[in-house]
């Protein structure tokens, strides 16, 4: 079984566990995607100025793609230099203003065919 650990200073002593249902494995279990998307949030945000942390609905364009090109910026970033595997993806929301977005890697085992 897969794990690593998740290094955050919003998370504390949190391993990242996959889980498997027949043929499927699913990076990173399914009941820990709130608690890791609660905390890439807070990482993500607590580094932004004040002015692009609380960018919502009824900000300016202007300031939807400065945060749209932050969220960028921070999943490469992540994605790039992460050793526990996760993968994070820029996501825009109804209101058109960019969010990170942690991906749930699933996988499908086969069979391999017997070759005589």
């Amino acid at each position: 079984m897969k794990h690593s650990p998740f290094e955050s200073s919003y998370l504390q002593d949190f391993v990242i566990l996959e889980e498997r249902h027949g043929p499927f494995t699913r990076f990173p279990r399914s009941e820990q995607l709130p608690r890791l998307a609660r905390a890439l949030k807070a990482e993500f945000e607590g580094m932004l100025p004040h002015r692009l942390a609380r960018v919502d609905e009824r900000a300016s364009d202007f300031h939807k793609l400065e945060r749209k090109v932050a969220v960028e910026g921070f999943c490469y970033l992540i994605n790039s230099s992460r050793p526990d595997g996760l993968l994070l993806l820029p996501l825009l929301d109804r209101d058109r203003v960019a969010q990170v977005a942690v991906v749930q890697q699933i996988t499908e085992e086969t069979p391999s065919p017997h070759i005589s």
